[in-house]
């Protein structure tokens, strides 16, 4: 018959096959007992002693002659017979404390402890001192495979480190990649040195630090120790020139820190080296990018440090060429680092610039007419920008300070203010037949529609008209003077229905369609004329 110790100490109770369980409980350095509850033996501090209540019995080491006996096991290997009335829970603590006295580390240990009763004739028992040994040496072979460590959360992601120095070393070196000067230094926010709660990690200004007279004292903070350093240097304040803000100016993670005390096996604690490479590394993530002007999907590639076959997979797009229009959003796979740094830097730099024009309106011109009264020139100035860095990469500028080297000259442009005639066709269907274009060896300077003649023709915008007869090749045909200074023609036309001088609507009917002139059937030609010379009329025809 097996037993196992109860989960709940000082008590035993057998369930249906007479087993009982001992529980566990933390315990800490040097096999000092700690409070709290026992952890799952993955995760935290799963600290070995096992309570039971048994009645006391002989120490001694005797020879059981077919009585009752505890064969007793710890974590399926057996340690020893012991004789009803032995005291394990005084075995147990002191081969916990024996463990314990062994090693500066806290002891962490998942343990299985169970007694077998059993009756065999001439068995050798164990005395409480020597299953206490016993049992030390089991609880530190147990223990073996779990070391106290620490935590690193950052955001969505983790590593774990062996101390609260291989922490340090992490953060700071992920600070000093960015932070050549070392103007920054990591600050544990929180009790870091108690060994048993979860704390933050910031980066603060060195130079705030020395001016805060009630900051606490770094090693309070827990700090690292090349960080500690930095208050015996000399102050790198951000440089000021001639008022400029100049060097690094503020530096903050990206993603929120949390560093939790922890109990972990051998192989998922990282060295400080592994887990800066672990956290540093660029890994794809999944990003919404939402299209802007003047975006392509090898713009949009190039500038997300990705390629146009991974957004094209990621969105179902059939090939580069792809509709996309400003404010659609797409999923781009962008590398990131765990761990990230947003800096902001005060620069100085040369640039050249261009002086916003300046516009004299003329309310008796159209809109389609502007003369440059003054040509531009660039100019030359020096800019204090604040620039935004993410792990290196800009994100953002703000220009708060320009100083002129050499003035832009601003271009003066005269510019209309009417709005301008619209065009429409002359007639209402008809068949397209001609366009403006060389047509027979020689330039066909309108366009022509094929339509019965007696057709509506009617003024493709208002104005005054200037012809109305028969004239050459174009047969009976209307010239009309528009206000934006253009003419239109009406050619090959059967009757004509306005006179010299008479003005016009848009849409007033002038003629009616027909055959007249060099004509290869009934149609109407119709041509737009600015400062004399054709245009083609489906550049300005609504």
């Amino acid at each position: 018959m097996q037993e196992k110790l109860p989960a709940e100490a000082g008590i035993l109770e057998k369930d249906e096959d007479n087993k009982q369980t001992m529980k566990k409980i933390p315990i800490g350095k040097k096999g000092n007992i700690l409070p709290g509850k026992a952890h799952n033996k993955k995760q935290a501090a799963v600290l070995g002693i096992f309570t039971v209540a048994l009645a006391a019995g002989s120490l001694s080491c005797i020879k059981g002659i077919g009585q009752a006996y505890y064969n007793v096991s710890f974590n399926g290997t057996a340690v020893g017979a012991v004789k009803k009335g032995t005291d394990i829970d005084q075995a147990l603590l002191d081969g916990r404390r024996m463990a314990a006295a062994e090693t500066e580390d806290v002891i962490y240990a998942a343990m299985d402890c169970t007694l077998e009763e059993t009756r065999k004739p001439f068995v050798s028992f164990l005395n409480e001192k020597e299953l206490s040994e016993a049992l030390a040496g089991q609880i530190a072979a147990a223990s073996s495979e779990y070391k106290s460590a620490y935590v690193i959360r950052m955001g969505a992601h983790m590593v774990v480190v062996k101390d609260i120095e291989a922490v340090g070393q992490v953060l700071d070196k992920v600070r000093a990649g960015f932070d050549k000067d070392g103007s920054f230094q990591v600050e544990f926010t929180g009790n870091a040195a108690a060994g048993n709660e979860s704390f933050s990690a910031e980066l603060i200004s060195r130079a705030d630090v020395e001016k805060t007279a009630d900051l606490h004292d770094i090693s309070t903070v827990g700090c690292t120790a090349g960080a500690s350093q930095f208050l015996n240097q000399v102050d790198l304040t951000p440089e000021q020139d001639e008022g400029y803000t100049t060097g690094l100016i503020d530096m903050e993670y990206v993603q929120q820190i949390e560093i939790t005390p922890c109990a972990a096996s051998a192989d998922e604690i990282l060295s400080a080296e592994d887990a800066i490479e672990e956290v540093t590394k660029e890994q794809e993530a999944n990003k919404i990018y939402t299209v802007k002007d003047g975006d392509c999907l090898s713009v949009i590639a190039q500038n997300c440090k990705t390629s146009v076959d991974s957004i094209m997979k990621l969105n179902g797009l059939e090939d580069e060429s792809a509709f996309i229009v400003p404010g659609d959003e797409l999923i781009v796979a962008v590398p990131e680092a765990w761990l990230s740094v947003r800096t902001k830097e005060g620069i100085v730099y040369e640039e050249a610039y261009e002086a916003e024009p300046e516009i004299i309106e003329n309310d008796s011109w159209y809109t389609t007419q502007e003369v440059v009264r003054q040509e531009a020139a660039t100019g030359y100035r020096e800019a204090n920008a604040i620039v935004t860095y993410e792990n290196g990469t800009e994100t953002d500028r703000e220009i708060i300070q320009e100083s002129i080297i050499t003035a832009a000259v601003p271009a003066i442009i005269e510019k209309g203010t009417k709005i301008p005639p619209t065009y429409r066709k002359p007639i209402d269907g008809g068949v397209f037949t001609s366009g403006f274009k060389v047509r027979w060896g020689r330039m066909h300077k309108g366009v022509d529609w094929s339509t019965p003649i007696g057709t509506p023709v009617y003024a493709s915008s208002g104005g005054t008209v200037a012809v109305a007869g028969s004239l050459n090749g174009y047969g009976n045909c209307v010239y009309i003077n528009h206000p934006d200074g253009r003419q239109t023609r009406y050619g090959h036309l059967s009757e004509i229905l306005v006179s010299p001088g008479q003005s016009v609507s848009q849409g007033t009917l002038i003629a009616k369609s027909g055959n007249t002139g060099r004509s290869t059937g009934p149609h109407v030609h119709f041509e737009i004329l600015i400062n004399g010379t054709q245009v083609n009329p489906f550049d300005y025809m609504n």
